[in-house]
């Protein structure tokens, strides 16, 4: 065989296993698209955040409803809900706290807003003032991607309570991105 010959067979034989080798990857893309329904493979999950417990305090708890009057307790079926200052342990001010009632056909549902100097939290949960759970839908600035739940203790003056608040939260991710 001449040289020329010979190269000319080792190059056909590198395109062969190149074409060989492209197949068999085409086959390996094509059989994990089988697999996922024709879509690309969703990448693997990264280890979930672990929850982390953030308590909020409030203070000069009230509550309050476009029915009533300053002063005025709401009447059974009056949309009513609280509002505060939020505190941290030594009683220092550190934002505010507001909620809207969505009358529903039996309970009404509650959106609170927890507005802190470096974000706010969103939430959202069953009306009530004693021990109700509530699930973070969201956050803006420090809390950007927060999810999570939260218990809402609350004690309104109007309601013969002391006027403070006690929320703990168990947030994921959500706190500086983490």
């Amino acid at each position: 065989m001449s040289d020329n010959t010979a190269t000319s067979t080792r190059g056909s034989a590198l395109k062969r296993l190149l074409l060989v080798v492209g197949g068999a990857a085409g086959v390996g893309v094509a059989g994990e698209r089988l697999l996922t329904g024709g879509h690309e493979a969703p990448e693997p999950a990264a280890a979930a955040a672990s929850p982390r417990t953030l308590v909020i305090h409030g203070r000069d708890w009230r509550i309050a409803s476009p029915a009533t009057q300053p002063g005025e307790l709401p009447k059974p079926g009056d949309p009513a809900v609280p509002f505060g200052q939020l505190v941290d342990p030594e009683e220092q001010p550190v934002g505010s706290f507001s909620a809207a009632a969505l009358p529903t056909l039996g309970a009404a549902v509650e959106l609170h807003t927890f507005e802190l100097g470096d974000g706010t939290i969103l939430g959202i949960g069953a009306a009530g003032i004693h021990d109700k759970p509530f699930a973070i839908v969201g956050g803006t600035g420090r809390f950007a991607g927060a999810s999570g739940t939260y218990v809402a203790r609350q004690s309104p003056r109007e309601l013969g309570g002391d006027g403070t608040a006690e929320f703990t939260l168990n947030l994921v991710g959500g706190i500086d991105g983490r």
